[in-house]
């Protein structure tokens, strides 16, 4: 499946700290940090894109244990592609999903050490997903 965009408001670094907190229970289900970068990258998208039931699900049990009161699941879509490049990472959910259907968190490898990524507001994005369903090591 192919999603595209623009890059949406600061760019990169956004939930940096939701992350670092819930870095334990995210290393359970075999996301590292780093490679993966504390933040995400939001990018609108073009059309909307519904939270699917695949992926890795991180339910809201384990998230309160390091994080109480937030009362939300997460859920990370394996991505294939970013602009075409093999780029490791995920599109981020959550239960309390405040972006809606028209926004994918990305998280990915630092993506500032890619060359010829322009990481600036209103940047086109393109995001293929699917198929890869084990976590990033």
């Amino acid at each position: 499946m192919q999603l595209s965009g623009k890059i949406r408001g600061k760019g990169l670094g956004v939930a940096g700290r939701r992350l670092r907190q819930c870095r334990e229970v995210l290393a359970k289900h075999g996301l590292d940090f780093p490679p993966l970068y504390f933040g995400t990258l939001n990018v609108a998208l073009d059309q909307p894109f519904p939270t699917p039931n695949w992926g890795i699900f991180v339910p809201e049990e384990e998230l309160e244990k390091v994080a109480p009161g937030w009362h939300e699941w997460w859920r990370l879509i394996p991505i294939e592609t970013i602009n075409s490049e093999m780029i490791p990472g995920y599109i981020f959910r959550a239960g309390q999903h405040a972006h809606g259907d028209r926004v994918a968190e990305l998280i990915t490898v630092d993506m500032r050490t890619k060359l010829g990524f322009d990481l600036s507001a209103g940047a086109v994005i393109s995001i293929s997903i699917g198929g890869r369903l084990e976590a990033i090591k």
